[in-house]
């Protein structure tokens, strides 16, 4: 394989946060519904329960439900960010790991002395931030570029060679 650009990232644990930081953002619309949605019905059902025994039993559970519902909507994202932090801790046995990707043909990860091949039709999400790029590879799995690491090539080639191997994938500017 031959390689058109590589690059060298120090993966940190800011990095991570940043990603998820970015997604909870998205998730505040759908929280917000439910929070209004939620607290309407609860007025209601508690309004009706002293009217009917049945009536209180179904309000405790759709209470119940409600309050669960918003609970992960609220905090899911800082728990998944402790999660993956703890993960990534795990993972790479210290705080902070530096991989090196190659792109070429496919795209070449190396960490560890240990080497993996993905082929850019995998690369579902591209999201950028001030200091780095997220590849989202399927549902699962995450790959941090750093904007100045690369060591063949520049970011904005990168970018425009992005898009060139996958057209359909939106890259932000």
């Amino acid at each position: 394989m031959e390689t058109v650009f590589e690059n060298r990232c120090e993966l940190c644990e800011t990095m991570i946060m940043d990603y998820h930081m970015a997604q909870d953002k998205k998730m505040r619309t759908l929280r917000m519904v439910v929070t209004v949605v939620g607290a309407a019905v609860l007025i209601k059902m508690l309004a009706g329960v002293l009217q009917e025994t049945i009536g209180t039993v179904f309000a405790f559970v759709t209470i119940a439900i409600n309050l669960t519902a918003m609970y992960l909507l609220w905090f899911s994202t800082p728990m998944v960010i402790k999660k993956t932090v703890g993960y990534f801790r795990d993972f790479t046995g210290c705080e902070s790991a530096e991989m090196t990707y190659q792109f070429g043909d496919a795209i070449r990860v190396i960490y560890n002395g240990k080497t993996m091949e993905l082929p850019y039709r995998k690369i579902t999400l591209v999201d950028i931030f001030a200091d780095h790029m997220v590849l989202g590879i399927q549902k699962n799995m995450m790959l941090f570029v750093a904007v100045d690491g690369f060591t063949k090539g520049t970011f904005s080639e990168f970018k425009q060679f992005l898009r060139e191997k996958r057209p359909d994938l939106k890259i932000p500017e």
